[in-house]
């Protein structure tokens, strides 16, 4: 019983906490139309209904926002509807105030905040209507508005108050003449000057003031901080001199500010940092200074610094490498560096062994941007070096790849942005073992096949932790999100077992191709060392052949069509001058293997004549014929081969081995007529008569 009254009365108390938070309709108009929202917490906002005037605020009201309405003056008579002048916060900005009495701004006095930015207020109303301001204002924003300059006597209704943040930011000043500003604001510790057009700073000594922005004006130096080596505001944390057209970094009137711990120099016309330059900031933590028109050269050692924590210099376009600076040197001296963003620089050019020699010392960094630096890998100095990296971002570059394990070595990685590369699918050797906080891998051209399973899986597990899924994760061929893909484990076991089928059964087809055509190509010749290998034809490997062994005087080979014109003109010539002649298609024995019979009585001649014609070069068996002989001359390496040219071969019929005759051998070109084949038929005995002789 005791332990259900627990339960109940923490269910009420959730309930009663997490309604006061919620935002409900509390304030409506004469036509019941809601003006006013309550937040809880004494919190009312009535912005953006172009109201007038102040409508009845609930009694518990501490807390008003009447922000882009059209209020033009706040008088007395606007606070007939607030019952309640225990407000301490009141934001009128965006309005059209001109006039603000002072006994309206008097009338609460416990007021801690004043927003009344971007309204047309010039000076001396301005100052009229502080006359009478509650002196526990802590925080006033006066930017916006029609303020054409700035003296002391502005705010010196303000003398005495526990006033700490002054926002003048956005008006028109030229000059700031606060000479003695903080001799009435004893307290004041944030002044913000940004967005006007101040060429010349001017202000007394304060022990209070630790954050100063100066953001966007004229200023065309740095302001003198230091006179004499005493610190005009001696306790300064953080300094904001970015968007101005200062092109000299004079650290002589910076130097003396030994609590300085932020320094933005951003946006300005710097265009060299030179060595030491922030070495005397003692206390310096972080320095922005990105996207500098005109910055091209970083000295050795300018970040030396020992309590410097934090670089950016991202957007400038500077060049990192050997040949324009001193890539081992360039960060030396800032051994406690922890969050390093060199951005949107050109980083492509280094190699693996000059990103080990940046990251040298860099053993304690933990936040590392590299993003559009045009790489085209992941360098090895990251796992290599920075152990205790935990948010890595190189979004935005060229990298196709991470090298399995890429990630092991970096145990604390927690946050990784690799968006916009050309990774087309990533397993789980390519990520880290450690839990993720956030990862990034939107906008790469994925390839949905088989390959991308394990990454659609992990995806759908870590959807808590991946930035821009599903929407942003896309196959580069067919246009659908990862998160659509119809593909699963089974069919990809299917169609790896398929294509291994597949691409064996190819591979056999195309062997038992090149097999069988190199066996057609090369079938004589074939079965010619066949031949040598079965009768071990040692007679022509040693080279020794003696007339008394050749049977025959001539072997002629001849087409079966040509074998009437060979025997009448050619064979029975040579036979009338007692020529020893063997044809096969007239002296073959029957029943003997051709091929046998056709090298023995090719081997036992002292020559091998060709009767070369187109029918010729068409007969096969007179193809395995050829290659006999020419393998028989080049065994014997001299001339056994008499070619004889019956008639022109066509272009048609010329293959590469009748080429080859004609070309390396003296052949007898057999005449048309008469006389002619008498010629040929002496210089063919003359041939064959002086080998016998």
């Amino acid at each position: 019983m005791e332990l259900t009254s627990v339960f109940v009365c923490c269910i009420l108390v959730i309930v009663i906490c997490h309604g006061s938070k919620e935002k409900r309709p509390c304030v409506k108009d004469s036509s019941s139309k809601t003006i006013c929202w309550c937040l809880g917490n004494g919190y009312t906002d009535c912005s953006g209904h172009g109201l007038n005037y102040i409508p009845v605020l609930p009694n518990t009201t501490t807390r008003l926002k009447l922000r882009n309405n059209n209020l033009k003056i706040l008088n007395v008579q606007m606070l007939k509807n607030i019952s309640n002048n225990q407000l301490t916060d009141l934001d009128v900005s965006k309005n059209k105030i001109e006039k603000i009495d002072s006994d309206f701004i008097g009338f609460f006095k416990r007021l801690q905040i004043l927003n009344l930015n971007v309204n047309p207020l010039t000076n001396e109303p301005l100052k009229a209507s502080l006359k009478n301001i509650s002196t526990s204002l802590q925080k006033l924003f006066i930017g916006g508005l029609n303020l054409s300059h700035f003296d002391d006597d502005l705010l010196k209704p303000l003398n005495g108050s526990m006033l700490t943040t002054l926002g003048l930011s956005n008006n028109s000043f030229h000059v700031f003449n606060g000479g003695h500003i903080f001799n009435y604001l004893k307290h004041l510790t944030s002044l913000y000057l940004s967005y006007n057009y101040i060429n010349n700073f001017n202000a007394s000594h304060s022990y209070s003031l630790k954050q100063l922005s100066l953001t966007r004006n004229d200023l065309t130096e740095v302001p003198p901080f230091c006179s004499r080596a005493e610190a005009l505001f001696p306790n300064l944390e953080e300094l904001y001199i970015d968007q101005n057209c200062i092109s000299v970094l004079n650290m002589n009137n910076l130097n003396c500010l030994d609590n300085l711990i932020k320094l933005n120099i951003s946006e300005t016309r710097i265009e060299t940092l030179k060595s030491y330059t922030f070495s005397k900031l003692k206390r310096l933590i972080a320095l922005s200074a990105h996207y500098m028109e005109g910055f091209n050269y970083i000295e050795p050692y300018a970040f030396n610094s020992s309590s410097l924590q934090r670089i950016n210099i991202r957007d400038n376009n500077l060049q990192f490498k050997v040949s324009k600076m001193n890539i081992s040197l360039v960060f030396s001296g800032c051994p406690n560096l922890k969050v390093l963003d060199i951005s949107n620089n050109f980083l492509g050019k280094l190699r693996n062994a000059e990103w080990d020699v940046l990251f040298a010392k860099f053993s304690k960094l933990t936040y590392l941007d590299i993003s559009r630096g045009y790489l085209l890998y992941l360098p090895n100095a990251i796992p290599d070096v920075l152990h205790n990296l935990k948010e890595l971002r190189v979004s935005d570059n060229g990298i196709d790849i991470i090298p399995p394990g890429y990630f092991n070595t970096l145990y604390n990685i927690t946050d990784i942005y690799l968006n916009g590369n050309k990774l087309t699918t990533l397993n789980h050797t390519q990520l880290p073992t450690t839990k993720l906080h956030h990862l990034n891998l939107a906008y790469n051209p994925f390839v949905c096949d088989c390959n991308i399973l394990w990454l659609i899986d992990y995806l759908r597990h870590h959807k808590r932790i991946v930035s821009y899924y599903p929407d942003h994760y896309i196959c580069t061929d067919n246009k659908l999100r990862l998160e659509d893909l119809k593909i699963n484990t089974g069919s990809c076991l299917i169609g790896e077992q398929t294509s291994t089928i597949i691409k064996c059964f190819c591979f056999s087809v195309m062997l038992i191709l090149l097999i069988i055509s190199g066996v057609y190509r090369y079938r004589w010749r074939l079965r010619y060392v066949m031949y040598i290998l079965n009768y071990k034809r040692r007679k022509y490997m040693n080279g020794s052949m003696k007339s008394s062994n050749f049977s025959h005087d001539v072997y002629i080979s001849c087409g079966e069509a040509d074998f009437n014109f060979v025997y009448s003109n050619i064979v029975e010539t040579l036979e009338e001058d007692n020529f020893n002649v063997y044809i096969s298609e007239r002296d073959a024995v029957g029943g003997s293997l051709k091929i046998t019979s056709t090298l023995d009585n090719m081997d036992g001649s002292r020559f091998v004549l060709l009767c070369l014609s187109n029918s010729y070069v068409q007969d096969h068996w007179c193809e395995y014929e050829t290659y006999m002989a020419i393998e028989r001359s080049i065994y014997e390496g001299h001339d056994v081969l008499i070619v004889v040219l019956l008639e022109d071969i066509s272009s048609v019929n010329m293959n590469k081995t009748i080429h080859k005759l004609v070309k390396n051998y003296n052949f007898i070109l057999w005449g048309t007529n008469d006389e002619a084949q008498g010629l040929s038929l002496r210089k063919l005995v003359r041939v064959i008569g002086n080998e016998n002789m």
